[in-house]
């Protein structure tokens, strides 16, 4: 059996990678969807603040830390927007 498998010149090194399958690819297309559905969320004020982090659940996890609310606001919040991120997953 052969096996192609890709190039990429990096700084003058060949490195070799398998090719991205199309669950891959779509497990990251999803993920992004994720996190920028969580960024356009935000006020606009704080989307700067957020931007660093670079997956949905790491920013979910800095969004509820941050507006953590009361005990009535996070038992009708937090299952919505556990509910987005596992849409993800």
């Amino acid at each position: 059996m052969v096996t192609h498998l890709h190039q990429r010149d990096v700084d003058g090194v060949k490195q070799t990678y398998p090719p991205t399958t199309a669950e891959e690819k779509l497990a990251r297309k999803n993920e992004l969807k994720t996190r920028g559905t969580l960024l356009m969320a935000l006020p606009n004020e704080h989307q700067l603040k957020f931007n660093s982090y670079k997956n949905a659940k790491s920013l979910m996890d800095a969004i509820e830390k941050r507006f953590g609310g009361n005990v009535v606001t996070n038992s009708r919040m937090t299952p919505s927007w556990r509910e987005i991120v596992s849409l993800a997953f």
